[in-house]
């Protein structure tokens, strides 16, 4: 949908800026800028964080390979672990009609040995992901990009299974420093849940535009 606004947004010469559109298209127009992680930022961050703290023997992938934002992090990790060393031994798809049920790419997973799993998709996939993981006596670690923040916020999620998985973000609301805790003091008041980093990437765009104002004495 960003890309979409962006192409008519510089039709119209109209400022964008976006909190969560990654993919790389969203900003190629000189009229558009982010806030978020670029889907390359995060394949490439991911897989070094992998390397570089020794997370895992054997990755297997899973993604959604109808989803611009899945494919974009996953060819950007895949990319990238072969120059970091980086074991991958299995890589499964699915497709929107199928985004809850992964059965056959855990299966085959477990079987060839991965003992953490890539998960460049979002937590409405990754929370059932998670209980057929457990469900089938799989035991493996979970490493998410920030589609995976908010899993705890999801629906009949048992929140404990995501405990020690590793999540690429922005933004971790059990940070200690003042503008941090002041921020979701003021959104657990205002709307009763803590907020993720889509909350947050969306605050710091009406900030940056509010100083970019002030700046130019507007």
């Amino acid at each position: 949908p960003c890309v979409a606004v962006a192409a008519v947004a510089l039709e119209d010469n109209m400022f964008l800026l976006t909190p969560s559109g990654s993919a790389v298209e969203c900003v190629a127009n000189p009229n558009a800028f982010r806030i978020c992680f670029s889907d390359p930022n995060q394949g490439v961050g991911s897989a070094d964080y992998m390397s570089e703290h020794g997370i895992g023997k054997s990755v297997a992938i899973i993604y959604r390979s109808d989803d611009a934002y899945s494919v974009g992090i996953y060819e950007k990790f895949v990319s990238e672990a072969a120059t970091k060393g980086i074991n991958i031994v299995y890589t499964g798809t699915f497709e929107e009609a199928n985004k809850t049920e992964f059965s056959s790419q855990l299966t085959a997973a477990k079987q060839a040995g991965a003992d953490v799993l890539f998960l460049p998709i979002y937590c409405e996939s990754i929370a059932p992901l998670m209980t057929q993981a457990v469900s089938m006596g799989y035991d493996v670690d979970y490493f998410g990009v920030d589609g995976m923040d908010g899993i705890l916020e999801v629906e009949g999620f048992d929140t404990s299974l995501a405990e020690g998985a590793y999540l690429l973000t922005p933004f971790s609301a059990d940070a200690t420093d003042e503008k941090t805790t002041h921020f979701v003091e003021a959104y657990k008041a205002k709307y009763n849940e803590v907020p993720n980093q889509f909350a947050a990437d969306a605050y710091d765009c009406v900030y940056a535009i509010y100083e970019a104002c002030n700046a130019e004495g507007v």
